[in-house]
C-alpha cells in the first residue's frame, strides 16, 4: 500500500484541440490513470475528475490556480506517458519542479510509475540539468507557476 504517497495527475485537458469530444476523451484518459494508481494503493488527486464537469464555470486561470494549489501537498506528479506536454501542464510541471516534487510517468508496459528519462523534464521546461528526483535544477523554469 502506497497511501502515504500523494500523487497529482498532470495530464492534458484540451490537448491543443478544445472540442467537447477532445476534452471528454482527455478526462477519460486522466480518469483511467487515476484508477490505475488507486488500484496500486496511491492517494491520488486528479483535477480532471474533480473539476472536469465544471469546465467553463470559472475562468481558466482560476481553475489552474486551484489545481496548482494542490501541488503543494502532493509528493509526486504523475504524467500519463512521455508525450509532449502543453497547455496548463507546463505551469503544473514548472511549479512541481520548483517545489522539488518527484515527477514520474505511467509506463503502459510495466503498469507502474517510472522515472523520467534523463534530461526529459529539462527539455520540456527549458531548464538546466535535472536532479535525480525528476525536479529541474533551475528554480526559474521557462514556464513559471501561476501566482496564487
Amino acid at each position: 500500500m502506497n497511501s502515504s504517497e500523494r500523487i497529482y495527475v498532470c495530464a492534458p485537458l484540451k490537448g491543443g484541440n478544445p472540442t467537447v469530444e477532445n476534452i471528454t476523451l482527455n478526462i477519460r484518459r486522466a480518469h483511467a490513470l487515476m484508477c490505475a494508481l488507486l488500484r496500486q494503493g496511491y492517494n491520488v488527486f486528479c483535477p480532471h475528475t474533480m473539476w472536469g464537469g465544471a469546465y467553463g464555470v470559472l475562468p481558466e486561470n482560476t481553475f489552474l490556480a486551484l489545481c496548482l494549489n494542490w501541488l503543494y501537498s502532493c509528493t509526486t506528479v504523475a504524467l500519463p506517458g512521455l508525450t509532449e506536454p502543453g497547455g496548463n501542464m507546463l505551469p503544473e510541471l514548472g511549479l512541481a519542479a520548483t517545489l522539488g516534487k518527484r515527477i514520474m510517468y505511467w509506463d503502459d508496459d510495466t503498469q507502474r510509475l517510472t522515472e523520467l528519462p534523463k534530461g526529459w523534464l529539462d527539455k520540456v521546461l527549458g531548464t538546466g540539468q535535472s536532479q535525480s528526483n525528476g525536479a529541474a535544477s533551475n528554480p526559474n523554469p521557462k514556464y513559471p507557476p501561476v501566482q496564487l
